[in-house]
């Protein structure tokens, strides 16, 4: 496993983003118009970017998260809005 120090640019008001190293992208066969999964854990407090398959991925079931209310309950959820500009 290799590691490499990047920063996060401000993307806009609301999201910041991530640049990722040309070498990477390469060797992992990864192009700009591919769609990627981004995984968080909270507990261990890293993100897992994954390539999605090309072909459709079956539906996942949502797993009930007692540390995390659900938007039903009150929660918030992870995906919010983008204001119109």
């Amino acid at each position: 496993m290799r590691s490499v120090k990047r920063n996060l640019i401000k993307f806009s008001g609301y999201s910041l983003a991530l640049v990722l190293p040309k070498k990477i992208l390469k060797e992992f066969g990864w192009n700009a118009a591919d769609t990627i999964r981004v995984t968080s854990d909270p507990k261990k407090k890293r993100l897992i970017v994954t390539k999605m398959n090309s072909t459709k991925e079956p539906e996942r079931t949502p797993t009930a998260n007692p540390a995390r209310p659900s938007p039903a309950t009150g929660g918030s959820d992870d995906v919010q809005p983008i204001p119109e500009l």
